[in-house]
């Protein structure tokens, strides 16, 4: 991953006995400290990243998907629904409002907010054209 361009970072409060064993690691293979650090900033960006709060919002998501049809029949059209540990745990239609009470609950974090949708009508008719003679 080497794109040619270098830069000095400059680490404040690096912990001294992780610095150590870093060091002692590079010793170990025979590479210098850069080659190591880079090589392990490198390793650690192509891991992908599923945080706890991620995985919540997944299940949180997939719960909504599951019982959609049963939430649409519970909340009017034009609800925003807060999912939080797959249970609906507060709902409006102003999803500011939403939003304000969730932060002071909550705090900042992320939490699965769908709204439901307007019902649409199980059949259109749409008539034939005809030609005015």
């Amino acid at each position: 991953m080497n794109d040619g361009a270098y830069t000095q970072l400059g680490l404040r409060r690096f912990p001294r006995r992780l610095a150590r064993e870093i060091k002692r690691a590079a010793a170990e293979r025979g590479i210098t400290l850069t080659e190591f650090m880079v090589e392990a900033a490198s390793s650690q960006l192509r891991q992908p990243h599923d945080s706890s709060i991620r995985a919540e919002l997944k299940r949180d998501l997939e719960w909504y998907e599951r019982r959609r049809p049963a939430l649409e029949r519970k909340y009017p059209p034009g609800t925003n629904l807060a999912i939080v540990g797959e249970k609906v745990v507060d709902s409006d239609e102003d999803v500011w409002k939403l939003s304000a009470r969730l932060r002071n609950r909550y705090g900042h974090r992320s939490i699965f907010m769908p709204r439901i949708a307007e019902r649409l009508p199980a059949d259109v008719r749409v008539r034939s054209p005809r030609l005015a003679r």
